[in-house]
């Protein structure tokens, strides 16, 4: 599984594009394989305010159902309704599909693309 670089990435797979003040968050693709296959995606609401470590998301598979948590502390100013409608698009490539895009406050400490690969590299 390759992490792309222009990506950085959380410990809880997420990962995320920086740009001036707001970033884009989505789900690491071996995170959706890891889980099987996404059957339901609960998205945050335009206007929520999100909290570093707090959950922003709520993924179920046909395997089961986990909340990842956000690696930014912001308002949620759009989210993709088109994962909602059709979560097979991030079972197809969630690096194409993004879950929220937030105006940041502050943004945790964040993996690059090769920490992140030795990080999730050891996971099955």
């Amino acid at each position: 599984m390759s992490f792309p670089d222009k990506y950085k990435y959380n410990k809880d797979h997420t990962w995320v594009e920086e740009s001036n003040n707001k970033v884009t968050l989505g789900v690491i693709q071996k995170s959706i394989d890891m889980a099987g296959e996404i059957v339901f995606v609960n998205l945050p609401k335009v206007g929520d305010v999100l909290e570093i470590g707090k959950p922003y998301v709520s993924l179920e598979s046909v395997k089961a159902s986990v909340e990842l948590k956000s690696p930014v502390k912001g308002r949620v100013v759009e989210v993709n309704e088109k994962v909602f409608d059709n979560p097979d698009l991030l079972n197809k490539d969630s690096f194409k599909n993004y879950i929220a895009i937030v105006k940041t406050e502050k943004v945790e400490d964040l993996l690059d693309s090769k920490k992140a690969q030795e990080y999730y590299g050891g996971k099955k």
